[in-house]
């Protein structure tokens, strides 16, 4: 994982309250699943629970009632993008961007979701996006490793508040 993502998220998430993570995508299709696979492998790396973690499928939008039950402070959207790197690189995604940048299949566009979710709940939406591979094989993949490493960074006790 790059040094510039992890200083990024740390900055980003420097004066959380209460995080929560909403892993976005196909679960039945291999390039679609890796928000999924990322809120998964935070959830279970999560010690501390620090984090609110949400599978949310290619609806995240179904769960804007849970999101605001929870009050955070920032929402964290992990979603497999084509941001034209290399397979397994995880970019933060500003709102700008979020347009012009493939995503995974969902039912509504990501921008509204960020733009609802800042001017209803109040809360700072952070959108990581995962470039997937086109390769199938059973092997991991260099984004499934990238998937771990995020979750390493983000449960570390370096990033982000204490419970």
């Amino acid at each position: 994982m790059k040094k510039e993502l992890a200083q990024a998220l740390n900055d980003e998430l420097v004066d959380a309250s209460k995080i929560v993570i909403l892993g976005i995508g196909n679960e039945l299709s291999y390039r679609d699943r890796l928000g999924i696979l990322a809120a998964r492998e935070i959830e279970k790396r999560d010690t501390s629970k620090k984090y609110q973690v949400f599978c949310t499928g290619t609806t995240p939008e179904n769960f804007t009632g849970a999101i605001r039950g929870s009050s955070p402070s920032h929402v964290v959207l992990i979603d497999t993008a084509d941001i034209g790197k290399d397979p397994g690189t995880i970019e933060i995604i500003d709102e700008a961007r979020l347009s012009s940048i493939p995503l995974s299949t969902h039912n509504i566009s990501l921008s509204l979701l960020v733009r609802y979710l800042n001017q209803e709940m109040n809360c700072k939406v952070i959108v990581l996006g995962i470039q997937p591979d086109g390769s199938f094989s059973r092997k991991e993949s260099p984004a499934e490793e990238s998937i771990k490493e995020l979750a390493l960074l983000l449960c570390s006790q370096q990033t982000g508040t204490s419970p």
